[in-house]
This record gives structure tokens, C-alpha cells and sequence, in this order.
């Protein structure tokens, strides 16, 4: 059974971005069934409020890249959501997937492996607080809830989930490329984070043995290939976020 709690320090960690989403298209079911069928720890996935404040499953702001409809998922009401295909534009044997809520990604993980939900946002700008707390009051209603991560770019959203829901795991998302390694450690600590997530072009090992020292884990994303796999495990991060979790299983084997 797998826990955000405790960082593996005798492997990596493999987090399927979007779910498998190079083998099935992101953030549908279909994607988190080949995560968990190919071997990962655990997926990632993004969270949105539609118009009418139910939690789905979609990166963009808008529906049109995953979807073909136009209009924001914000102002779209679950129902119109969940009639449109999220899979046709991967390959016509996945034109019958939707748009999932959050509940229906969890019950895919039930607590097997684990859950990076990833908060979205319009903007920086936007009141973080009506989706964080659907989001929250979903988890808390799981049996088990230290196989959910809540992370963000957002980090008002974060700060707002440690106090709404502080037995819930949090990751901090850290932008843009040329962050010191130490502001982002700071900003974990503050917000009593346990993972910091960062991109590949931000992560250095030094940023990786002080966020270690600090008790903290590590995450890089979006590790895909060879040499990306390669530097990873030299830098020693505890987890790679890839759209392969089977291919990164195998490269990851070959680098030890």
C-alpha cells in the first residue's frame, strides 16, 4: 500500500504524468488503468472546478485541446463536460472516454498506489478556495488518505489546504526555471509541505541534498528518455513524474 508519508530511499519513485498518457490519452480512466496496470507508484493528475463546482479531471483551462469543444471548464457545467470525448483525438479506440471526476481516479487508485492531484487554476489571481475545499472534503471522505499528494503552483491554494486539511499530503510546485534551491525549501517548510516539485530545468543536485537534509522528498518533472532518466538518478531525486512509467521502470533499472 502506497504512502506520501515516507520517502523510499532505496529506489525511486515512478509517478505516471496524466497517468500513462504517452500509452492512453491524459488525465482520462483509461490512462490511470495503464498507470497502475504498467507498474507505477503512483499518477498524476490535474483538478478543475467546473461551472456548477464539481471536481474533473482536465489540464487546460479551456476544453478544446482534449476535447474539441470550445469554452473554459470554469464556466461549463459538468453535465456538457462529461457528453464530449476526451480520448477521440489520441486514437478512435479511445473516442469513448470522458472527462472523469476526481472521485472516479481514486477509485481507480484505491489506495493501491498513489494520488498527486495537481490543482489548477484560471489564474493566480483566482480565489484558490471553492476547489481546494472540494477537493479536501473528497479525500477526507476516502478510507485512507496518505496515498493523496495535493500540490500546486498555486501556493495560496497550499497554504489554504494545510489549514482546511492538514492530515493531507502537500507538494510544493516550484516556477520558473533560475529559482535559488534554498527559497523553494523555505517556502515547504512554511507551508509544512513534505515533497517539492520541480521541473528539470530548475533541479541541481544542490537543490536535491538540501531539500533531502531538510527531511524533505523530491520529485522532477517530466522525465522521459534515456538521458533525462540518467541524470535523475545521478542527482538522486526520490521520484520521476514521466508519461512512460513502463519505459522509465526499465530505464531506471538499467542506470542502477
Amino acid at each position: 500500500m502506497f504512502s506520501w508519508r515516507s520517502v523510499p530511499r532505496d529506489r525511486q519513485l515512478i509517478i505516471a504524468h496524466r497517468g500513462a498518457s504517452r500509452r492512453a490519452p491524459e488525465n482520462t480512466l483509461a490512462a490511470f488503468r495503464r498507470a497502475v496496470a504498467d507498474g507505477a507508484d503512483a499518477f498524476e493528475l490535474d483538478a478543475r472546478l467546473s461551472a456548477d463546482g464539481k471536481v474533473v479531471i482536465i489540464h487546460d483551462r479551456n476544453l478544446l485541446r482534449t476535447t474539441g469543444a470550445t469554452g473554459r471548464v470554469s464556466r461549463t457545467e459538468s453535465g456538457t463536460i462529461r457528453r464530449l470525448s476526451a480520448g477521440f483525438w489520441f486514437s478512435p479506440e479511445f473516442d469513448g472516454e470522458r472527462v472523469p471526476f476526481l472521485e472516479e481516479a481514486l477509485d481507480i487508485a484505491d489506495g493501491r498506489v498513489g494520488v498527486n492531484i495537481e490543482l489548477k487554476f484560471d489564474s493566480r489571481r483566482e480565489d484558490p478556495g471553492p476547489l481546494v475545499r472540494r477537493v479536501c472534503d473528497i479525500v477526507r471522505d476516502r478510507p485512507r488518505r496518505d496515498n493523496v499528494l495535493i500540490s500546486s503552483f498555486h501556493h495560496r491554494a497550499l497554504e489554504l489546504q494545510r489549514t482546511v486539511a492538514p492530515g493531507i499530503g502537500t507538494g510544493v510546485l516550484v516556477y520558473p526555471p533560475g529559482v535559488p534551491t534554498t527559497s523553494g525549501v523555505r517556502l515547504a517548510g512554511r507551508l509544512g509541505a513534505g515533497w517539492l516539485i520541480y521541473s528539470g530545468g530548475n533541479i541541481r543536485k544542490a537543490f536535491v541534498d538540501r531539500a533531502r537534509s531538510g527531511g524533505f522528498g523530491t520529485l522532477e518533472y517530466t522525465v522521459d528518455g534515456r538521458a533525462r532518466l540518467r541524470r535523475a538518478a545521478a542527482m538522486g531525486v526520490d521520484g520521476v513524474i514521466t508519461n512512460d512509467p513502463a519505459a522509465a521502470a526499465a530505464g531506471l533499472a538499467k542506470t542502477e
